[in-house]
């Protein structure tokens, strides 16, 4: 099963309004933590999501992962932005989510 690779913990944090009782204010709260597997991308792939090579992986998750497009995710420390969703639900392997993470720049 895919889940046996999933060897991290990925914080998923999800923008949301009305922050510290201001209508006015917006900020990020964590709302699920996911295991996962992640994996660096080659150039190539990097290029195509409009990543940048070194900092773009795919983090692997089980479907129904409390995870959106518009989250960001935090791994070991480190800060990821959402590039993109892929929902693996067909094929040869377990049905699984396909997620494009770029590193924030420190």
């Amino acid at each position: 099963m895919i889940e046996d690779y999933f060897d991290k913990t990925a914080t998923v944090k999800r923008l949301t309004g009305n922050f510290g009782g201001d209508p006015d204010k917006y900020d990020y709260q964590t709302v699920a933590t996911v295991s996962c597997a992640l994996q660096q991308v080659s150039a190539e792939f990097a290029a195509l999501v409009g990543g940048v090579f070194g900092r773009t992986w795919r983090m692997f998750c089980a479907r129904g992962s409390d995870i959106k497009h518009t989250d960001r995710v935090t791994i070991d420390g480190i800060d990821y932005t959402i590039k993109g969703i892929d929902d693996q639900a067909t094929g040869v392997f377990t049905p699984h989510l396909s997620v494009v993470l770029v590193e924030d720049a420190s």
